[in-house]
């Protein structure tokens, strides 16, 4: 009939809410949020199903004599889509600040494991410090012939079983390549995204060091030396050190006290 108003967007929109409600209820189980991130990956595929039915929807009027039918969007659907998936998007970005110790509230179970390694520094001329999500903390070795290294793995969910925090403490790594440039990495594996590194490397004097936090803090107390500190979402903190100092935050504070040297 010409002039009927016709919705179109529904399947959508039932299809997106169960899509992220399976998402969200999975890893609120499994105390991880790898579905909840594939499903916000996933977004655009709402945009192809809103066209899809629009498309369909035309098609199936010229065919059945309603092509004078006005179609329109499903508005009240969609805007409850959107809500959905910036609620994810939220949850998500808010779990991952829980999982990193240098800017998170502290709170939420969390399961630990910890262990340390000693490199001798003969050759070493620059320190390549590496930590995805977590912390990092650079001081000095009084013991100027060894790097030592501590490093404190962290997993948190508020559903997680002690078995599935232990199976994924076990899927990461500690990658230290030695020589003049000694790199020591922290690799996070994708979909552990509910835990964090907490690296503190205590190193001789007078190296040259480049630390980048990702998604965390950097903090270095007493060094002597030529360091570039970076991170991405976190903050910067330096104190009773010398040298040379270059530091950048995308988004987070930087506090330089009592340095002496260029910064």
């Amino acid at each position: 009939m010409s002039g009927t108003i016709q919705k179109v967007g529904r399947i959508t929109v039932a299809i997106g809410l169960m899509l992220f409600g399976i998402a969200l209820l999975v890893d609120n189980f499994a105390g991880v949020q790898s579905y909840t991130n594939l499903a916000i990956r996933l977004w655009p595929l709402l945009l192809v199903g809103f066209g899809g039915e629009y498309l369909i929807r035309s098609i199936h009027n010229s065919r059945d004599g309603t092509a004078g039918a006005r179609l329109r969007f499903d508005m009240g659907g969609a805007l409850l889509l959107v809500l959905v998936v910036m609620l994810s998007v939220g949850l998500v970005t808010f779990r991952s600040w829980l999982a990193n110790p240098g800017i998170a509230f502290g709170i939420g179970p969390a399961t630990s494991r910890a262990h340390s390694r000693t490199i001798s520094a003969a050759g070493v001329k620059e320190l390549q410090l590496d930590v995805p999500v977590g912390s990092l903390r650079l001081e000095p070795n009084m013991q100027s012939g060894e790097i030592r290294i501590e490093a404190t793995y962290t997993v948190r969910g508020l559903l997680a079983t002690r078995g599935d925090a232990a199976q994924q403490l076990d899927r990461i790594k500690l990658n230290v390549t030695e020589g003049e440039s000694l790199k020591i990495r922290a690799e996070i594996p994708d979909g552990l995204d509910a835990v964090s590194v907490g690296l503190v490397v205590y190193a001789p004097p007078e190296l040259r060091v480049q630390a980048d936090a990702g998604a965390g803090t950097v903090a270095v107390q007493g060094y002597k030396g030529d360091m570039q500190l970076t991170t991405r979402l976190g903050r910067i903190e330096v104190d009773a050190a010398s040298g040379s100092l270059n530091a950048g935050s995308s988004s987070g504070l930087i506090s330089v006290r009592n340095f002496t040297g260029p910064v």
